[in-house]
């Protein structure tokens, strides 16, 4: 049985873990740095994409830099072996930060993870992940990752999966390893299968506040 952890709107309060039984519906009532801002869709086999990638070849990365309102659409043959990044700041200090960043999967796989956003160092904030159609994503999806073991916040973070998308790897709203995880939201449609943990916003070691998990009646999660 899947484990739902939505915090203070699942409990009610403002504790950085909190778990209940996925059975039915929890309801829920530009940086320095950048070089170049994506805009485009995939629809063929690739390795790895990036949203801050180099025009016209999705998985080059744009490295030492920030990484803010990139957006990417993986569509029907968009087969990633690897990983799919909104956007990615390959970062060396907290200043850099993925923010506003958006990765759309409407068809295809993702051999690996899913993120909106993904910083090394800084912050990784108001990023989205939306997945819909057939998409099936193999491991993690995360609507923004701050993954510094010293600072780095994940805020305002959104995942959406709707349609039949299938999921087979725990899905965080927002994740940080360090800092807090606050203000972020995964909401789960009528048809998604979901074959995993659900976190509003998880905290390996700071704090997990105001996050929230949404999941419709008839989504099949376990």
């Amino acid at each position: 049985m899947a484990r739902v952890i939505g915090l203070r709107r699942l409990r009610g309060c403002l504790c950085a873990a909190s778990s209940v039984l996925a059975l039915g519906v929890v309801s829920t009532s530009v940086p320095a740095g950048q070089a170049w801002a994506g805009d485009f869709d995939v629809s063929t086999p690739q390795t790895v994409v990036y949203g801050n990638s180099g025009p016209g070849d999705p998985a080059t990365l744009l490295t030492s830099v920030s990484s803010s309102g990139n957006t990417v659409r993986l569509a029907t043959g968009a087969n990633i072996t690897q990983s799919a990044y909104g956007g990615y700041a390959d970062a060396t200090t907290a200043d850099d930060v993925a923010n506003s960043n958006g990765l759309t999967v409407s068809g295809g796989t993702v051999g690996q993870n899913a993120y909106g956003g993904y910083s090394d160092q800084g912050d990784a904030s108001s990023n989205t992940v939306t997945i819909s159609g057939a998409s099936t994503i193999t491991g993690e999806v995360n609507g923004g990752r701050a993954a510094s073991a010293t600072t780095g916040k994940a805020e305002n973070n959104t995942v959406t999966i709707e349609g039949s998308a299938h999921t087979s790897n725990n899905i965080y709203g927002g994740r940080s390893t360090s800092s807090l995880a606050g203000g972020n939201a995964v909401s789960i449609g009528e048809n998604a299968v979901i074959r995993s943990d659900v976190y509003g916003g998880q905290s390996q070691n700071g704090t997990a506040a105001q996050n929230s998990v949404t999941i419709g009646g008839s989504a099949d999660v376990r």
